[in-house]
């Protein structure tokens, strides 16, 4: 009796025509189906797929996630845990590349992908300041502080000093909310205030505070919190 292909065989290559015809309608755990086919060989991938979206919130937590944990699900390797982060970080390269040289102002989408991508998965707080040129561009992405976001740990003259020698004409303030609460805390609220008032004699324009949660944004200027408040 002639030995047939087990089951999956016949999946692995259905699944990956689907993707190449129509990868918009792919499911989340579709998605990490057909990326472990890579780097799992001769087995069905689907139940490890399905494991792993039913443990984690969204499929960027699950991507973001650390891999000594992602290898605590049954039939997940170091090998394809790693696969995971990588795509992961592909993921925050192609959104830098994509704001980079930009005028940030005229492609919002672009920004809030980017802080997205890279904030709304941390379990910490972490703090970032844009450097922007005349022409509103990306210069740098400085992380300023990581962990508990408190005045202290931010240091508003150092961020005043990096302005200065980056020829940065404006700034934007980003940070996340691992709670995906959105309202501004009152540390958030003074280290802004005093950021403004700072920079605003040197002709440096602080344009913008973000709060990022759970794959969404809130801005200070949409909140209300700005010149008019301080």
């Amino acid at each position: 009796m002639e030995k047939q292909d087990p089951h999956y065989t016949g999946h692995r290559q259905r699944i990956l025509e689907k993707f190449q015809k129509n990868p918009e309608s792919f499911s989340d755990y579709e998605l990490i189906e057909l990326l472990l086919t890579f780097s799992i060989p001769r087995i069905d991938v689907k139940p490890i797929a399905k494991e792993l979206i039913k443990n984690y919130p969204s499929i960027q937590d699950l991507l973001n996630e650390d891999v000594s944990k992602l290898c605590k699900t049954k039939g997940i390797s170091e090998k394809s845990a790693t696969l995971l982060n990588l795509v992961a970080q592909i993921c925050k390269f192609s959104t830098s590349q994509q704001i980079k040289g930009k005028t940030l102002l005229k492609t919002w989408n672009d920004l809030k992908l980017y802080c997205i991508s890279h904030l709304s998965h941390k379990k910490h707080e972490e703090f970032h300041v844009l450097y922007l040129d005349t022409k509103g561009a990306l210069i740098k992405d400085e992380t300023i502080s990581s962990g508990t976001i408190d005045y202290a740990t931010i240091y508003p003259r150092n961020i005043i000093k990096q302005a200065m020698e980056t020829e940065a004409k404006s700034l934007l303030l980003i940070h996340n909310h691992p709670s995906g609460n959105l309202t501004p805390s009152i540390n958030d609220i003074n280290i802004t205030k005093d950021l403004f008032n700072m920079l605003s004699p040197l002709g440096i324009t602080l344009i913008d505070h973000i709060i990022v949660g759970k794959n969404e944004i809130q801005t200070f200027k949409d909140l209300g919190f700005w010149e008019k408040t301080w």
